[in-house]
């Protein structure tokens, strides 16, 4: 059986599925471009899942992770070691 991804989206978004993948893209790319205006200390205060997200969207992970120094992870656990 194959899978055609075109198909399995208009098939879960009905008619509006080009403009939901739009939408999605506009808003990651928008929240990527600002997301290097916030700083560390600041995101680090999230919970640790919506930091996950949150920086996966803005293509933050594994491999094009940023630096300790602007890395909200990292800041939450060196405040949390201060403690």
């Amino acid at each position: 059986m194959d899978i055609d991804i075109v198909n399995l989206i208009t098939l879960i978004f009905g008619e509006y599925a080009a403009y939901i993948l739009v939408t999605l893209s506009m808003v990651g790319y928008g929240w990527t471009l600002i997301r290097q205006f916030i700083p560390a200390r600041m995101m680090s205060k999230l919970p640790e899942c919506v930091l996950s997200i949150l920086e996966f969207t803005a293509g933050n992970k594994w491999e094009s992770e940023n630096s300790l120094n602007n890395d909200p992870k990292h800041h939450k656990r060196v405040t949390s070691n201060k403690l």
